[in-house]
C-alpha cells in the first residue's frame, strides 16, 4: 500500500506542479493511503462489518478518487499532461454508483506467434475508477505466496522458484497447464457475488454492460494489415461478445481479480499449492513421477471445473517429465544429463522465441528500408539481456541469429 504514495507523488511530479500544488496532492495520497490502513486492519481483525463500511467511504472519498485519477493520466504523444485544475474537477464529477456514459475503444495488441489480439481501452473516468476498486482489492484480496504475478516478482522469479522445488524436493515431472478463453470464462453474475465491492460498483467499473458502448478505430484495419475485411469482424465480434460475457481484457482489476478471488484459492483448495505457482492464467505443478503429475493434472481440472466464477476449462497444457524439456511463460527448462553435471538448463521459451520473431520483423518494417538490417541486429544484440537467467550458448546465439535473420527475409 505504501506504494500508492509514491506513485501518485511520482505522477505528479511528471505533471511538473509547483510546490503548492505537490504538498496538496501529497496530503490528500497519504490520507487515501491511511484510509487504506485502516481497512487492513479491520479485515486482519475479522470486522468484516467495518471492513464494509471503509470500503464505501473509500469509494466515496475525494482522496482516493483524485489520487486514482492522477496515477491513472495519460500525457499526449508530446509529454503533456491535464492541468490538476481538470484532474480536480474529473475527480469530483466520478461516481462508482452511477452508470459511465464513457466510450470503449478495442485496440489492437501484439499476439506473438499469431495475429493481432484486440483488448480493450478505457476512457478515463473507467481507469480512474478500476484503479481505485484496484486498491480497494489489493487489500481485501492478498495474494498467494505461490502467485507470481504481483508487485516485486515477475517471470524470473517464478522461473527460480521452479527451479529451487526440482533441485531441493527431487521433482522429476511438471504439469502445465493455460485456461482457455480465461476472461471470457467468468460468469458476471457470479463474479459480482464473489467481489467484496458494492455490486453495482462491480457492474459499473470492472464489467462491460448491454448499455456499454465499444468502437473499433478505423486504424485498426492497418494495424491488422493483411487480414480480410471478414476477419476483422470476426475479431472485433468476439472481442466485444467476450468483454459482455466475462472479465474485460484491458481493464485494470481484470488480472488481479482472475489470480486472487479465483485462480489461488482454488490452486489453494486442491492440496497442491505448495509445489505449484501461477502467472496470470497460465499454473504450474512440480510432481515426483507420473502418477502424481497425472493426479495433480486431475486435481487441477476438478478444481477449475468448480470454479466459484463459473466452470473454467482447460486449454494447453503438458504432463510429462522435466528431461522433455518444459515451457512456461518466459522461460523454458529440461534436465541436464548426469554426464553433463545434472541440474536445470534454462533458456527462452517457445513463446519468448515467437515474441522476439514478431517484433523483429516489426523493427524491420518500422522505418527506412534501408536501415531495417540494422535494427534487426541491434535488438538481436539487446534481446539476450532480457533474460538474466538464461546463459546463451554459441549454438543458442547462432539459433537466435537465424530466427531474426527469417524475420527480416519474411518481412522484406
Amino acid at each position: 500500500m505504501n506504494c500508492i504514495n509514491r506513485s501518485t507523488m511520482g505522477r505528479a511530479l511528471a505533471m511538473a506542479l509547483d510546490g503548492a500544488q505537490l504538498a496538496w496532492v501529497r496530503k490528500l495520497a497519504e490520507r487515501h493511503q491511511d484510509q487504506l490502513h485502516r481497512l487492513a486492519s479491520a479485515l486482519s481483525a475479522g470486522d468484516h462489518g467495518r471492513a464494509e463500511a471503509l470500503t464505501r467511504s473509500i469509494l466515496r472519498s475525494f482522496s482516493g478518487r483524485l489520487s486514482a485519477v492522477i496515477r491513472s493520466a495519460r500525457s499526449t504523444p508530446e509529454g503533456r499532461y491535464e492541468s490538476l485544475a481538470v484532474l480536480n474537477v474529473r475527480a469530483g464529477l466520478l461516481n462508482p454508483y452511477r452508470r459511465i456514459d464513457e466510450v470503449i475503444r478495442q485496440v489492437a495488441v501484439d499476439n506473438p506467434g499469431g495475429p493481432a489480439r484486440l483488448v480493450l481501452n478505457f476512457g478515463p473516468a473507467r481507469r480512474a475508477l478500476q484503479t481505485l476498486c484496484a486498491d480497494i482489492l489489493d487489500v481485501w484480496l492478498p495474494p498467494c505466496d505461490f502467485d507470481f504475478l504481483r508487485r516485486g516478482r515477475g517471470a524470473d522469479a517464478q522461473m527460480l522458484r521452479v527451479k529451487e522445488m526440482i533441485e531441493t524436493e527431487g521433482y522429476d515431472h511438471v504439469v502445465t497447464v493455460d485456461i482457455r478463453s480465461c476472461f471470457r470464462s467468468v460468469n458476471q453474475d457470479k463474479l459480482v457475488q464473489l467481489l467484496p465491492l458494492p455490486h453495482q460498483v462491480t457492474r459499473n467499473v470492472l464489467l462491460v454492460q448491454d448499455g456499454d458502448t465499444v468502437e473499433q478505430p478505423p486504424e485498426w484495419k492497418e494495424e491488422l494489415f493483411g487480414f480480410p475485411l471478414d476477419i476483422y469482424d470476426h475479431f472485433t465480434f468476439e472481442t466485444d461478445t467476450a468483454a459482455r460475457q466475462g472479465l474485460p481484457q484491458g481493464s485494470l482489476t481484470s488480472t488481479l481479480i482472475m489470480s486472487r478471488a479465483v485462480l489461488g484459492p482454488l490452486v489453494s483448495a486442491t492440496g497442491i499449492s505448495h509445489r505449484s505457482v501461477i502467472y496470470g492464467d497460465d499454473i504450474t505443478v512440480c510432481a515426483k513421477g507420473l502418477g502424481q503429475a497425472r493426479e495433480s493434472f486431475k486435481a487441477l481440472r476438478s478444481a477449475l471445473e468448480s470454479s466459484p466464477a463459473g466452470p473454467l476449462t482447460i486449454g494447453r497444457h503438458h504432463v510429462g517429465p522435466i528431461s522433455e524439456g518444459v515451457n512456461i511463460v518466459k522461460y523454458g527448462f529440461r534436465q541436464k544429463p548426469a554426464h553433463y553435471g545434472g541440474g536445470i538448463r534454462i533458456h527462452p521459451s517457445k513463446r519468448s522465441y515467437d515474441h522476439f520473431s514478431a517484433r523483429a520483423r516489426e523493427k524491420f518494417l518500422d522505418g527506412d528500408p534501408a536501415s531495417g538490417k540494422g535494427r534487426v541486429s541491434k535488438y538481436r544484440k539487446a534481446w539476450p539481456a532480457s533474460f538474466p537467467l538464461w546463459q546463451p550458448t554459441p549454438e543458442s546465439l547462432g539459433l537466435l541469429w537465424q530466427t531474426a535473420f527469417k524475420a527480416r527475409t519474411s518481412g522484406s
